[in-house]
């Protein structure tokens, strides 16, 4: 063995030595390693999926644009803070939707009412979600509304819009333009198709789209007063969501006679669906984050394990380096560069089967997104396991006395 000489054992000899180490015990060293592999391997795929499905939610929220405003009955608490959704009963009403409408900054309110109800097609009978819409609702909404062929219904005339299901799946013959069909006791003619949804707004390919006066008479509720399960506003060009969104939530107060802490509505803007969004899947992130980052911990122990093992196993090489003038911190590098090389080959080859993991899933329609941020905190944090587990060895290894080292056998 070379003079390892205080002047002459630079930290690029130590980072060598340190690798010969590593592969004289190559089996050793990879089971080791499979054990960070499989922790960053579970977080990469995890966050991406995590990244992927909060990208993926707000890109079919942009459907929508981002000048309107909803309003929903009852109160919903703060997911963030409450972990749970809260709601009061209650109701809009058509009072509501026009209170809405005479707001400063809202170009039109549109009232929504639905239920489940039965529709008929050439003496088949089903079950379907019948959908009351305000009539131009849209014309105001135009990227979740999209007609596959003919038009759409107008105000109390006893037309219906389908969805791509209803008209193609649902009866053993296909519902065509100019057909006439039974929902729930009402005989509506079909003048339009909408186009097979995607994402969020595939679940509108079952649904039966009539005016909402047709809707509530088709359910035999003609006289009732109508009890809308959201509003929908459009604004103004120029406008800003939050503002209207705002002087919405005082003149729904002022009109129910109701205050901020008790009130029985809940006022949602683009920014607040947003962040709303964001909260959950951060708390979903970090929970199942969590659980895989338990992986990465038996993969830390693994590496203290091996390393302790090497010191034992190494004693009389430590006493010769120690012999030839290898100083404490020297010692305690080698072992360290050991175990952050350890940690940080893991996370090289988890981030990569945790990248492969991601893009296997986004073939299967599971939304994931992996960015370099991602990659850099991955390899961050598993050569900081590596190194941190590593520790509490290259100490001891360091502080072994030299002559009882070289008497270990």
């Amino acid at each position: 063995m070379r003079s390892v000489s205080r002047d002459n054992m630079s930290h690029m000899d130590l980072f060598t030595y340190a690798v010969r180490g590593l592969f004289s015990r190559q089996l050793r060293s990879y089971l080791t390693i499979l054990g960070v592999v499989i922790g960053i391997a579970a977080i990469v795929a995890i966050v991406s999926i995590g990244q992927g499905l909060s990208q993926y939610i707000q890109e079919q929220l942009m459907a929508f644009g981002g000048d309107y405003v909803t309003v929903n009955p009852g109160k919903l608490e703060d997911y963030a803070s409450s972990g749970a959704a809260v709601v009061m009963p209650a109701t809009l009403t058509e009072n509501d939707r026009k209170a809405i409408d005479s707001v400063g900054g809202v170009e039109k309110a549109y009232g929504q009412v639905s239920d489940t109800g039965s529709i008929e097609f050439h003496g088949e009978r089903g079950t379907g979600m019948i959908v009351g819409n305000s009539v131009g609702i849209w014309d105001a909404f135009p990227g979740a509304y999209k007609l596959r062929e003919g038009r759409f219904y107008r105000a109390e005339a006893g037309e219906a819009v389908l969805g791509a299901g209803v008209a193609d799946s649902v009866f053993k013959k296909k519902v065509r333009l100019g057909d006439t069909m039974r929902v729930n006791n009402m005989s509506v003619k079909v003048v339009g198709i909408l186009e097979k949804g995607t994402g969020l707004y595939s679940a509108l390919d079952y649904f039966v789209f009539l005016d909402v006066s047709d809707m509530m008479r088709s359910a035999g509720k003609a006289k009732t007063i109508i009890s809308y399960e959201e509003i929908d506003a459009k604004l103004i060009p120029g406008s800003n969501p939050d503002e209207v969104g705002a002087a919405v939530e005082e003149r729904l107060r002022n009109l129910h006679h109701v205050s901020e802490e008790n009130q029985d509505f809940t006022v949602l803007t683009p920014s607040k669906i947003n962040n709303l969004i964001g909260s959950v899947i951060g708390t979903l992130n970090l929970f199942l984050g969590g659980l895989a980052s338990i992986a990465l911990v038996v993969g830390g122990v693994g590496i203290a394990n091996t390393m302790f093992m090497s010191v034992m196993e190494r004693t009389r090489e430590i006493g010769i380096l120690k012999a030839l003038g290898a100083r404490n911190r020297d010692i305690q590098e080698i072992f360290l560069i050991e175990s952050g090389l350890i940690g940080l080959t893991g996370g090289l080859v988890g981030c990569a089967i945790g990248f492969a993991l991601s893009l296997l899933m986004g073939q299967f329609g599971v939304p994931s997104y992996v960015d370099l941020p991602l990659v850099g905190y991955a390899l961050l944090f598993s050569f900081t396991v590596g190194t941190v587990s590593g520790f509490l060895p290259a100490r001891q290894a360091a502080g072994l006395p030299p002559v009882e080292a070289l008497r270990y056998e």
